[in-house]
């Protein structure tokens, strides 16, 4: 067995220990000390794109691409008003939503309060231009690059989350596919159309 088989082998039977239930101790190290959550949703968007955003994060309906904007704007216009002390940025490397992930990295420097920490993790498709003495120097930042992960725990404490039911990923599933449809899957992708498409096998 390669090094690489064995890996896989390890990850696919491992369990995670019932001692690290993350729905009692996770704390701010999982959830984070501010959170968007029904409260301010209710607060920060308009009733219809607010009832629209719960019935997906209540499971009844995938997530719908067409209040993304609507959605993201609210959370930059809290997150302005909380002054957050450190703001994790993930970026992406598909051109078809490149715009709006460069706009968020840009949007990460204006949000962060004075002597706030900023993380950037993915990879952009092309650079981004920022402005060194404006949105770091004079805001005295400190901002971390991060590739990779904490191998192999952040998998481990993923997987716990996904199989005890505490993240559930449905909403953002828009629809399933047979794999040879790929091509419909992707323009509905890059059309803005579809949040995630499954691919499934006839195994699968």
């Amino acid at each position: 067995m390669t090094a690489r088989a064995t890996a896989i082998t390890a990850i696919a039977n491992h369990r995670v220990a019932s001692t690290q239930n993350y729905q009692e101790d996770g704390g701010a190290d999982i959830y984070g000390d501010y959170v968007f959550h029904e409260g301010v949703q209710r607060q920060y968007l308009a009733k219809p794109i607010f009832q629209r955003l719960r019935r997906t994060i209540d499971g009844h309906e995938p997530f719908d691409p067409a209040i993304a904007d609507a959605v993201a704007h609210a959370v930059k216009e809290w997150a302005m008003a909380q002054g957050l002390k450190t703001l994790k940025v993930k970026v992406g490397i598909t051109p078809e939503s490149d715009i709006a992930r460069v706009k968020a990295v840009r949007d990460a420097f204006e949000i962060v309060r004075h002597g706030g920490h900023v993380v950037l993790f993915g990879i952009p498709s092309r650079p981004v231009e920022i402005d060194i003495a404006e949105s770091l120097v004079f805001k005295n930042l400190t901002v971390q690059a991060v590739n990779g992960r904490e191998i192999w725990q952040t998998w481990y404490t993923t997987r716990w989350l996904l199989e005890h039911g505490v993240v559930d990923l449905r909403p953002l599933i828009t629809c399933q596919l047979p794999l040879e449809r790929f091509d419909e899957a992707f323009a509905a992708l890059e059309s803005g159309e579809a949040c995630k498409i499954v691919l499934r096998t006839e195994e699968s």
